[in-house]
């Protein structure tokens, strides 16, 4: 059972912290996208600079879903899912991590809102938010995650947001 009274001073029931990716996942039914960055599908791997185009061309792409990731926020969604599967309206789950001020961000923050999440983001100016992308052939996928904004997190930004967060 949820409680019903929060157990911080900022309302929250339970805060994780984490690196926020937007995964921005397309079919690529002909193959073209895996061939032109050199994508294995079954496989994972960190973006290099080869890989930096991917992320502009498939997140303007139609048809492409964005979905809120990053194994933390990815846990803060599920968490909050339960809370109001077993008691609607109760249990607040609260994220903190670090995005970028441009458009992924700006979808991102949307998601995670729209899945009642209370983000605390801090903003970076000079990276983009992280991503990763999900290319998926047929029954195949192959994620390449970019990191960006989210391995920027300054402890500042917890410290000054502390009271709204714990």
């Amino acid at each position: 059972m949820v409680s019903t009274t929060s157990h911080t001073t900022g309302g929250l029931d339970i805060v994780f912290f984490c690196n926020p990716l937007l995964d921005i996942s397309v079919d690529d039914h002909d193959g073209s996208l895996s061939e032109k960055y050199k994508l294995q599908h079954g496989q994972a791997c960190l973006a290099g600079e080869e890989h930096m185009p991917l992320f502009e061309e498939i997140f303007h792409r139609e048809g492409r879903l964005l979905i809120p990731g990053g194994s933390g926020l990815n846990s803060a969604r599920a968490c909050g899912y339960c809370f109001n599967k077993q008691s609607p309206g109760k249990g607040v789950v609260g994220y903190v991590g670090c995005i970028g001020k441009d458009e992924r961000g700006k979808a991102l923050s949307e998601a995670v809102a729209a899945d009642g999440v209370k983000a605390f983001f801090q903003e970076e100016q000079d990276h983009k938010t992280g991503a990763c992308a999900v290319v998926v052939k047929e029954k195949e996928r192959a994620l390449c995650a970019y990191l960006g904004a989210s391995a920027k997190y300054a402890i500042s930004h917890l410290n000054d947001n502390s009271e709204k967060i714990f």
